[in-house]
């Protein structure tokens, strides 16, 4: 009976959808308590790389990462271009603060709200502070 039904019928039900669902993710994918990074802009499907209490050297992301967000529990997450904790760095406050203080970036090639330094394709390791 199933092979009797025509196209029409089918469209008639409602919509239908060919193909699988494309692929979304957001910051929100960073599990909380983490700080998490990316290494294309504006997060995209899963973190590469994330820390709950630091990470000394980034290996397959290093030097690759173009998007940041902390979801740390109570502390800052600091960046650095260089392994363990050294060279220059930039930090990001908690979710959730209430000063309103940058807490994530989509795209760090333009800097952060704390510095117009480019940022993209720099960071080597990380901690919360």
């Amino acid at each position: 009976m199933l092979a009797s039904v025509g196209l029409g019928a089918l469209m008639a039900g409602g919509a239908v959808t060919i193909g699988a669902a494309p692929a979304s993710a957001a910051w929100s994918d960073c599990t909380y308590d983490y700080a998490c990074m990316w290494q294309s802009t504006d997060y995209p499907y899963s973190p590469n790389a994330s820390f709950q209490y630091n990470i000394r050297q980034l290996t397959a992301s290093n030097n690759l990462v173009n998007s940041v967000v902390n979801r740390g529990a109570t502390a800052k997450a600091r960046f650095f271009d260089g392994f363990d904790f050294t060279g220059a760095y930039f930090t990001l406050d908690r979710e959730g603060n209430l000063s309103g203080a940058q807490w994530r970036d989509p795209y760090l090639a333009n800097g952060t709200d704390s510095t117009t330094t480019p940022w993209s394709n720099r960071i080597s390791s990380g901690k919360f502070v």
